[in-house]
């Protein structure tokens, strides 16, 4: 089972890993898109005013039909908390004409930006009144007569965007959860496989210890398992067939010795018989030659049946090589 929660720690970092990583990636992504469509719109709703004052100025003055026309845009954008400041070039705050509070955001850093035409966005922990609010600005140059004039900011407040991210963030982590459980529970039916068949291998090598050589592992040829268990039934065939050379070669020494304790017993009681008929003068004197050269007949035969033996020995240990030669 060890193996077991090896695989799963194995599988559960790198998903923990993949799913955190893809996880930030998409957050700060989602984060910077978001804030760019936000910013998008608040210049939308930017140019939209100037397009707005430009028709309208060949018929009233310019303070009247910036305020009249930022008026009805903050009132229809008031749902969205979207603001408008117009500040001329001499740093006239011309629209809004009447705050409860003074204007303390500073523009200093941005104003050379506007007067060369560019737009700026920011996103400031300010409001424009220097209040602690996350703050979304949208500034873009207005030019009179082909010259600039002032600078049109359209304000929001960022925390629709935090909302958002925190939203996303949300339903990222639902996702990450559900994911970690889904691949959590795959991981540990596949480790689990896995263990299965090395379990399988365990038990067949408990098998061939204790000599049993009929057991042959299945193999698909799908991975490194399956050439695993093809290696280990070639080497349980080639233990089968050792074990039964081995079985061969006993059976063999066995019946050697019985032919060889045979052969040797014929001899040794023709010797003990003469011996007792010289011993007990049972032999005439006649045929005693003939009874020692049959004892000497005896031995002999005895000593090539013991050199046999021995030869037969170093044979099957290879201390004796045997070359066939054609003659």
């Amino acid at each position: 089972m060890r193996y077991l929660y090896q695989q799963l720690l194995a599988f559960w970092v790198v998903i923990l890993v993949t799913l955190v990583t893809l996880g930030i990636s998409f957050t700060q992504m989602t984060k910077q898109t978001i804030e760019e469509n936000n910013y998008q719109q608040l210049f939308g709703y930017a140019d939209a005013v100037v397009e707005e004052i430009n028709e309208n100025l060949p018929t009233y003055s310019l303070e009247s039909v910036t305020r009249d026309s930022l008026n009805r845009s903050e009132a229809i954008l008031n749902q969205q908390n979207v603001h408008f400041t117009f500040i001329t070039d001499d740093r006239e705050v011309l629209y809004p004409t009447s705050t409860e509070m003074p204007i303390t955001f500073s523009f200093d850093d941005y104003w050379e930006n506007l007067r060369a035409g560019q737009q700026q966005q920011v996103t400031a922990s300010t409001n424009i009144f220097g209040e602690e609010e996350a703050t979304s600005y949208a500034m873009i140059p207005f030019n009179l007569d082909n010259e600039f004039y002032g600078a049109l900011i359209v304000t929001q407040s960022a925390q629709n965007v935090k909302n958002s991210v925190a939203e996303f963030t949300n339903n990222l982590l639902k996702g990450f959860v559900l994911s970690v459980i889904v691949a959590l529970i795959i991981s540990f039916l596949y480790a689990k496989i896995q263990v299965r068949r090395i379990n399988r291998m365990k038990e067949a090598t408990r098998e061939i210890a204790n000599g049993n050589f009929d057991n042959v592992l299945p193999s698909r040829n799908r991975d490194e398992f399956d050439e695993l268990a093809e290696d280990f039934n070639k080497m349980t065939d080639s233990l089968k067939k050792s074990q039964e050379e081995v079985n061969r070669q006993e059976e063999r020494r066995r019946q050697f010795m019985a032919d060889a304790s045979h052969e040797m017993r014929t001899p040794l009681t023709t010797i003990n018989g003469i011996l007792e008929g010289l011993q007990y003068q049972a032999i005439p004197e006649d045929q005693k030659d003939n009874a020692i050269g049959l004892m000497k007949n005896e031995t002999n035969r005895l000593i090539r049946l013991v050199n046999e033996n021995l030869d037969y020995e170093k044979i099957r240990t290879n201390q004796i090589s045997i070359v066939v030669k054609k003659l």
